[in-house]
């Protein structure tokens, strides 16, 4: 186990470098990440701010709009168990195509038409080896998919909306280094401060000159073990004098096993246009009790389309129930459309058949688009889920 009293010593003994301080609060995010467990149902809003000042003083203001910016109300659950995390979002409407955008490239390369959708309804589960994805509009999808080593996040199509978890859209995100903008790209050393700050609270401020300008700015709340972030804030300046920002804050935490967990998450974001996206997460019931392993198991209709297992999942009266604690990988086989049909019942094939090339299309297209957001350089952060 971490000693975590050596943060006090680290934030108390005025002769600990600024580095061996980050390295005890990395250790402290990395134990927390890996070890809490809270089970929580949610709210997530999206909409506008006239600034970023503005939202994360008074949130979302309903008299801005715009289509770049789609507005929504998402509900959900967000479970997690050490290894199991469970994300599920409904956006109450369905999936709709986005105005104006359009996939890079080609897009006949992969032999079909593209229409770029949103608010996608979906429901997530992982166990650090094997994916379940759950798109339940129309006839309903889900695939079971291996976790390659080189995925970060919860799962594809999580990818975007914060939670306490990963209050940053991208899963790519540590809190205490700065973004990796890749080669070509000249950087000055990093400069690092720690300050101390009232309320038992200590700002680590990381910046980075050169080519492009690199500056964020976290702050713990250190009575919890280990400690909690409370605020996050990032810039990147291009060559140009562009600058994308985003800003996070966390509060109304609650102890949890393993650490406390923010009931609200708030992630203001600059998007350029003079556009400020606004994303507020809150949960009412995190914390009131300890998740268990049926937080975890997936139940769909009997007629739901299953892709990627070599056997259906078995029936408990007219569900089918997914428990992926009791899948390997030895379980999986091929997207087989005949796979996703009930036999004791009789759906109709076309629309199975198409739900799973749906699905395909989806993981597939899901894959690339997941991993250019996480692998793109950071000027293109934070990943929208519009």
């Amino acid at each position: 186990m971490i000693p975590f009293f050596c943060v006090a010593l680290a934030l108390g003994a005025g002769g600990d470098s600024v580095d061996e301080t980050r390295t005890v609060l990395e250790a402290g995010v990395e134990k927390w990440t890996r070890d809490v467990s809270f089970r929580a149902t949610y709210t997530l809003r999206q909409g506008l701010a006239a600034s970023v000042e503005a939202g994360l003083a008074n949130g979302i203001d309903p008299t801005l709009s715009d289509p770049k910016v789609p507005a929504y109300e998402a509900r959900g659950l967000f479970n997690k168990m050490g290894r199991l995390i469970r994300y599920s979002a409904d956006f109450g409407r369905p999936a709709a195509e986005l105005a104006g955008r359009s996939e890079e490239g080609n897009p006949n390369k992969l032999g079909f038409s593209q229409r770029v959708v949103h608010l996608v309804s979906f429901d997530e589960i992982s166990n650090g080896v094997l994916q379940v994805a759950y798109m339940p509009e129309g006839p309903g999808v889900v695939g079971v998919t291996l976790r390659t080593p080189d995925v970060t996040g919860i799962g594809v199509h999580s990818v975007g909306f914060p939670n306490p978890v990963q209050p940053h859209g991208n899963p790519r995100f540590r809190p205490l280094r700065l973004w990796d903008l890749g080669d070509g790209v000249n950087l000055d050393p990093e400069r690092k401060k720690v300050t101390h700050l009232p309320g038992q609270r200590i700002q680590v401020e990381l910046e980075q000159g050169g080519s492009h300008k690199l500056a964020r700015r976290v702050v713990f709340w250190t009575v919890p073990s280990p400690p909690v972030i409370v605020e996050i804030d990032d810039t990147i300046t291009e060559p140009t004098g562009a600058s994308s920002s985003s800003s996070i804050r966390m509060s109304d935490f609650r102890r949890c096993s393993a650490g406390h967990v923010a009931r609200r998450v708030r992630s203001v974001s600059s998007l350029g246009s003079g556009l400020v996206r606004v994303q507020d997460w809150t949960s009412d019931d995190l914390g009131e009790r300890a998740p268990t392993r049926s937080d975890f198991v997936l139940k769909v209709p009997a007629s739901t389309a299953v892709g990627g297992l070599k056997q259906l999942p078995p029936l408990d009266g007219v569900n089918r129930v997914i428990d992926i604690e009791k899948l390997s990988p030895d379980d999986l086989g091929s997207l087989d459309p005949s796979a996703g049909v009930h036999r004791g019942r009789s759906p109709n094939l076309t629309r199975v058949v198409v739900a799973l090339n749906v699905l395909v299309v989806l993981l597939l297209a899901g894959y690339v688009l997941y991993r250019r957001s996480t692998q793109r350089r950071a000027r293109s952060i934070p990943p929208s889920p519009a």
